[in-house]
């Protein structure tokens, strides 16, 4: 029986030799024994036949190494093309429990490697096969990565990624306010002054617009320049106050605005411009200060380009006036911008109820003679009158006129049966009684006629009992014939 299973086999052996040999195949069928994990078992060239005849490479291998999972049950064949490309996993077919054969159906020449799933630890991402170097598995080098298994070589960062660490699976893009421009960096340059980035992963940074700066390295992006301040360039690192006379109101700005007219800012760094003060004015723009109203000169308003001249009638004697001075009663100006009134000449005045542009002569029967400045003109007294305007005096009615009335323009001659003696009189006398008026009596009328006559009278009546008297009693005899008739 065994000789017969030997005759059989030997049989089979040389029928396959035979079929190899009239095909020109050169099939080797390599068998090894006991092997281990990851372990190149051997190498031989495979060549299909013509016939699509399926070829087998049979490898024996220790059961004491199978998994101990139960779901690993089937081994795989890895057969490499070469040293340096990846492995084609091919299924293997079981022959028994110790060996299995797969199938080689494409002409090359197979590096075959015997593994089980739980058993073959490929090369990691992160890490490549060196094949300088017996195929060691080593980690990629700063500023690369690899993100597949068993690469054969590690692939640079791009430019806007950087990588710090070895064995990476992937770049790390350059962060905002960073960038690189090269391959392979290992770390990200931080954007100048002057410049920034906000995204991230980036080749370049940005400069600064005008009216934005930033003032150190690596910023995200640029700041607005402040109200107040400004910049005209890109790139700036800094922003320039505004010089006084002008003033930025809003952030993030290019340029200063000059102070209109009107308005000033004696500051740099202003925001806002400030009116002229009331009895300031300036006229040009980009004004640090405002400028006093000049003596004649008022602004009454704040915010005044100009100071207007003091109209007729009206004065200012003092420097930043907000108003002019009105001529005070007695005083004129006709000219506008005056520093000064001037006073009305004797015969004339002016008051309040007037404009103050001239002094008005005084009216018949008024008179002004007293000081200079008359802010009225009196009235002429009773038996007084004045017949012409601007007058310094009243004249007194001469002896035979007389007026009663104030301000009177002439004197009234006295009628037939009456007269006065006195110039200045306020009345005519008949020629019984000769009245004049006491300015001390309160008005009350006396005669001295009547008191002479009175006085004549009662003189008569004494000298009359005197005489009656003498003439009783003999005053008139001699004395001595007074005794002789005794």
């Amino acid at each position: 029986m065994i000789n017969n299973n030997k005759i059989n086999i030997l049989l089979l052996l040389f029928i396959f030799i035979s079929l190899v040999s009239s095909n020109n195949n050169n099939i080797i069928i390599k068998n090894e024994y006991n092997i281990t994990v990851g372990t190149i078992v051997g190498n031989g060239t495979f060549l299909n036949d013509t016939s699509n005849t399926i070829e087998l490479l049979c490898i024996n291998y220790n059961t004491s190494i199978l998994p101990s999972s139960p779901s690993f049950t089937q081994p795989q064949l890895l057969l490499y093309t070469s040293s340096i490309q990846h492995p084609s996993n091919i299924t293997a077919v079981i022959i028994n429990n110790s060996s299995f054969c797969a199938n080689v159906s494409q002409t090359g020449t197979y590096y075959p490697a015997f593994i089980m799933p739980n058993w073959y630890s490929p090369c990691p991402i992160g890490n490549f096969i060196n094949t300088n170097n017996n195929n060691i598995c080593i980690g990629c080098d700063l500023g690369s990565f690899s993100n597949i298994t068993n690469s054969m070589n590690c692939t640079l960062c791009t430019p806007g990624y950087y990588n710090p660490y070895s064995s990476q699976t992937t770049c790390l893009p350059c962060t905002s306010g960073s960038y690189s421009t090269q391959s392979g960096q290992t770390s990200c340059i931080t954007c100048m002054v002057g410049q920034a980035q906000i995204e991230s992963g980036q080749t370049s940074c940005t400069e600064c617009t005008p009216g934005t700066f930033s003032p150190n390295h690596g910023f995200m992006q640029c700041l607005p320049c402040m109200n107040g301040t400004f910049s005209t360039t890109n790139g700036s690192s800094t922003c320039t106050q505004c010089t006084a006379g002008s003033i930025q109101s809003n952030t993030g700005q290019p340029n200063c605005t000059f102070c209109p007219r009107g308005k000033y800012q004696s500051n740099p760094g202003g925001t806002i411009c400030m009116n002229c003060f009331p009895g300031t004015a300036t006229n040009t723009t980009n004004s640090t200060s405002c400028a006093a109203c000049s003596t004649g000169k008022f602004s009454d308003n704040s915010g005044a380009y100009t100071c207007n001249q003091c109209t007729i009638g009206t004065y200012a004697s003092n420097l930043q006036q907000s108003i002019c001075n009105q001529c005070s009663p007695g005083s004129y100006n006709n000219i506008s911008g005056s520093t000064s009134c001037t006073l009305c000449p004797v015969g004339t005045y002016n008051n309040n109820s007037l404009e103050f542009s001239s002094c008005y002569p005084c009216n018949i029967g008024t008179y002004s003679n007293s000081t200079l400045g008359a802010s009225i003109c009196n009235q002429c007294n009773p038996g007084y009158y004045s017949n012409t305007t601007q007058s310094i005096e009243c004249y007194a009615c001469p002896i035979g006129f007389y007026n009663s009335n104030n301000a009177s323009t002439t004197c009234i001659q006295c009628v037939n049966g009456t007269f006065n003696d006195n110039i200045g009189s306020t009345t005519c006398y008949n020629h019984h009684y000769h009245y004049y008026y006491n300015s001390d009596s309160n008005g009350l009328w006396t005669t001295n006629y009547i008191i002479m006559v009175v006085f004549l009278c009662f003189a008569g009546v004494i000298i009359a009992v005197v005489l009656i008297i003498c003439i009783l009693n003999n005053c008139f005899l001699n004395k001595n014939e007074k005794y002789t008739s005794v």
